[in-house]
């Protein structure tokens, strides 16, 4: 049996409304809302086809780490305490100002600020970019 769930989507912060049809745990169609309250029945291509993404045999669903030439995937576990290794030792041996960061999510922005220092940046458009300090990751 179809259902029809009311959300929004959380791509960048439009977050237009939609109306998502699940059937056994699956999306079967996204569609704008038209009683949302701001969108107003308009969504744009990346949140009415998200579906494709999201049940994609090609999705990626675990971290994963470059070895040489040659990805593996790692727990998130790893992956996280890794990252945070890492950043901490940016921070420690480069100062806080070292990187920028440019991305439009709220959530990042709420969590990457306290790292970032100075250097951080809002962009409206979809855009993910990261200026290190001369170091690898």
């Amino acid at each position: 049996m179809v259902t029809t769930k009311r959300t929004f989507c959380s791509l960048c912060e439009s977050f237009c409304g939609l109306e998502v049809d699940v059937e056994n745990n699956t999306i079967v169609d996204i569609r704008p809302d038209n009683d949302h309250v701001v969108s107003q029945g308009y969504a744009c291509v990346k949140g009415i086809k998200f579906d494709s993404v999201q049940h994609s045999p090609d999705r990626i669903t675990e971290p994963q780490k470059r070895v040489g030439n040659e990805w593996q995937s790692i727990s998130w576990d790893q992956a996280l305490t890794e990252i945070a290794d890492k950043m901490a030792g940016l921070k420690r041996d480069h100062g806080r100002n070292r990187s920028a960061t440019l991305w439009e999510l709220p959530v990042v922005r709420t969590y990457w600020h306290p790292y970032s220092g100075v250097n951080f940046t809002k962009h409206w458009a979809q855009i993910a970019c990261t200026v290190q300090a001369p170091a690898t990751l």
